[in-house]
């Protein structure tokens, strides 16, 4: 059972009304020093553990640590759970096309296989130059546009 407070959060969010903070809190040292016990605390958390091990600094960074707190509202606990979940995707998606370091680094063109790279030229997978109210990126899809045979895995991928 939800509360209010919870419910009006998630008919914000459905309808696109900001309730995001303008600033981040003053206490930001403290925050990261949650999430960092809170990053220690889960497991399992493999892919996570091999992205500190390939590029630590990358990883550990206060501006890509931002991301995933700013995204969580500063909540320090769902940040974590985001954070261990995106390299959890990362590993499963570019398992296969790339070495190992692209755990610890932000995913560049190269990293995309033919196909990927295929769909984003395709024109029918575009981010749209507004934002929704909440400032939160739109994507727009032309079906049409999309190359005669992809994977599944590719559209998701783009997704």
């Amino acid at each position: 059972k939800l509360s209010m407070a919870e419910k009006e959060d998630i008919l914000f969010d459905v309808h696109g009304v900001p309730q995001t903070q303008d600033q981040d809190p003053p206490n930001l040292a403290t925050v990261f020093e949650q999430l960092e016990a809170h990053l220690r605390s889960f497991s399992p958390k493999s892919a996570y553990d091999h992205a500190l091990y390939i590029n630590e600094s990358y990883v550990r960074s206060d501006a890509f640590r931002l991301i995933f707190l700013r995204s969580e509202r500063f909540n320090t606990k769902m940040a974590a759970k985001r954070m261990i979940g995106h390299f959890e995707v990362k590993r499963e998606h570019f398992r296969s096309s790339c070495d190992d370091s692209i755990m610890g680094r932000d995913i560049r063109l190269s990293d995309l296989h033919e196909e990927d790279r295929a769909i984003l030229a395709s024109g029918a997978i575009q981010p749209l130059p507004i934002r929704d109210a909440a400032g939160r990126a739109i994507v727009a899809t032309y079906p049409p546009h999309l190359p005669e045979k992809i994977s599944p895995l590719s559209m998701l991928r783009h997704l």
